[in-house]
Parts: structure tokens; C-alpha cells; sequence
């Protein structure tokens, strides 16, 4: 009798563990597809230099922000990869679980690419030639979320404008950017591509830092307190 349960036990361990390791190869497989497809859109920008006549004109806080993070000359940023940990929760009442992560940007054409690993779950949250979508699986494996639309796409980049200061040159006024005087400690900045437009304010201390960005999303509003980014 209990050689039996123990076998029971066994199998159903071995095909948890089994789907575990599927599931992952499949998501790391869909991964380096998602940040191939990414990069091979976007070009290297990195011949472009930055110059601090280029801020003439902007608002004073933006004008702050951009001499304390950079530099006269410095090349433009082309690409970015990094990893993250940290604790995330969906609602105000859920318990906060530990997350894992590594994003990808690019620049010169917007996009990103993140994964994020959370207790049970995997996510690949991606923007890509101006169309975003959201994918969840349980165990890796098992999808239980798949979003994509005009609000994902209107959400997907609003979450590359608010995580530009990670590669600030991308901030810099363009055909696609655009700042505008709010008051001395902030301004707001309007970012338009492939036909979708979405806008944010951004929040500077004494020293040209970035302290948060608070935007409208779904005619909701966000806010995120930002510590230290340059």
C-alpha cells in the first residue's frame, strides 16, 4: 500500500518537475526570439553625440536633469540589458512576492523586451515595432494571461517613457519627443510613435535627478517614485 502512494507520489513529482523544465527551455526559447527580433529592428546610434546646446530652450528642470547626467560629447545610447530583483504584488492587499527580472531596450526605433520570474510564474512583457502584448504561464508552461490591443500598446510605451532615464539620451527633444514648461520642479513630456501618442510628468530635485514620473494610463493615473536614476 504505501509502495504504491510512494510511486504515485514519485510520478506526479517527476512530471511537475518534468514541465518545470519544459516550460522553461520554451520560455527562454521565446526570450532570445522576442530580443533577436528586437535589436534586428533597431540601429546603433552611438556615432550621434550629445551636445548641451541641444537643451537650449527646454525647461529649466529638464535642462537640470540633462547637464547632471550627462556629459558634453557623450556618445548616444544605441542599447540597454539589465537585471533587476525585488518584491511585486498586483493589489494593495495581496501578499508581496519576490521577483527576478532582466528588460531590453532599444532607441533609436523605441521598443522592449522583459521577463520576469515570480514564484510559480514566468511573464514576457514586450513592445515591439509599435505593438505591445503581455504573457503569463503558469509553472512557464501554462498560459493564463495573453494581452495585446490598443491599451497594451498605449501601456507599453508609456512604460519605455518612464523607464528612459535608465538610457537618458533618449529623453533628448526629437521628431518623437517633446517637453513642456510645468513649473520649476517639473515638466511635462509628450512621446509620439507610430501613430500613438502618450505623455507624462516627470519630477526634478535641486540637482537635475529624476525623483518620479506620474502619467494617465487607461484614464487611470500612475505614479512611480524613481531613487536616484541618472
Amino acid at each position: 500500500m504505501f509502495e504504491k502512494i510512494f510511486i504515485i507520489i514519485g510520478v506526479v513529482v517527476f512530471v511537475v518537475i518534468m514541465m518545470v523544465i519544459i516550460g522553461g527551455i520554451m520560455v527562454k526559447s521565446q526570450l532570445e526570439k522576442s530580443v533577436e527580433e528586437l535589436f534586428s529592428l533597431s540601429q546603433d546610434i552611438s556615432g550621434r553625440v550629445y551636445s548641451h546646446e541641444q537643451i537650449e530652450g527646454l525647461p529649466e528642470p529638464v535642462q537640470r536633469y540633462f547637464r547632471y547626467s550627462l556629459q558634453e560629447n557623450q556618445p548616444y545610447i544605441s542599447y540597454v540589458r539589465l537585471k533587476h530583483g525585488g518584491n511585486f504584488r498586483l493589489k494593495p492587499d495581496q501578499k508581496w512576492m519576490s521577483i527576478r527580472g532582466e528588460e531590453y531596450f532599444t532607441a533609436q526605433k523605441i521598443g522592449f523586451v522583459w521577463f520576469g520570474k515570480l514564484p510559480l510564474f514566468s511573464v514576457i512583457d514586450r513592445y515591439i515595432d509599435g505593438r505591445g502584448s503581455l504573457v503569463a504561464k503558469l509553472l512557464s508552461l501554462i498560459k493564463v494571461a495573453d494581452a495585446n490591443g490598443e491599451k497594451i500598446d498605449q501601456g507599453e510605451l508609456l512604460r519605455w517613457l518612464g523607464e528612459a532615464p535608465w538610457y537618458p539620451t533618449a529623453l533628448l527633444p526629437s521628431e518623437k519627443l517633446t517637453w513642456e514648461s510645468v513649473d520649476n520642479n517639473s515638466a511635462k513630456v509628450i512621446l509620439s510613435n507610430q501613430g500613438l501618442s502618450v505623455q507624462g510628468i516627470f519630477y526634478f530635485n535641486k540637482e537635475g535627478q529624476i525623483t518620479k514620473f506620474t502619467s494617465k494610463r487607461y484614464k487611470k493615473r500612475h505614479s512611480r517614485k524613481l531613487d536616484r536614476l541618472l
